[in-house]
């Protein structure tokens, strides 16, 4: 799984970056689902704390630090094919990070452009990656 979501960085070093942060994230996640096959609800939740680590968590809205680290580490490009990555997993997802997105665009709604400058570049590739991703699916 680990694989899937970085296979496309190029560079070695952002890439093992993305795969440790990733591997304790999913590691922690599945500690109780070591013996169950996967199926949609470990897919689900896999997902969703993944979104919850890498986006915004609600129920911790000073949890999203580890964005702005994922994002000034990997550019928002990069970060936003991870999150197409995680949303076609299962199409659930997708609702689930709208609403992360949501909240966090609710977070720095009353901050400054300049504090915000980060989040309104990953807006708008999220906007071009999903319009891409969208298009594509209706082509198929």
């Amino acid at each position: 799984m680990i694989n899937y979501f970085s296979q496309d960085i190029e560079d070695e070093k952002k890439r093992i970056h993305l795969e440790k942060y990733l591997i304790h994230t999913i590691d922690i996640t599945l500690t109780n689902f070591h013996q169950k096959s996967i199926n949609e609800f470990v897919i689900l939740r896999v997902g969703n704390q993944l979104l919850n680590e890498l986006v915004f968590n609600p129920s911790q809205p000073s949890n999203h630090l580890g964005l702005i680290n994922l994002k000034s580490c990997l550019g928002s490009t990069q970060v936003v094919a991870l999150f197409l990555k995680i949303t076609f997993l299962s199409p659930k997802l997708k609702y689930s990070l709208r609403q992360r997105l949501a909240h966090l665009f609710n977070y720095y709604e009353s901050t400054s452009i300049k504090e915000s400058r980060w989040l309104i570049q990953l807006l708008e590739n999220c906007l071009l990656g999903f319009a891409i991703a969208q298009e594509k699916a209706i082509v198929i």
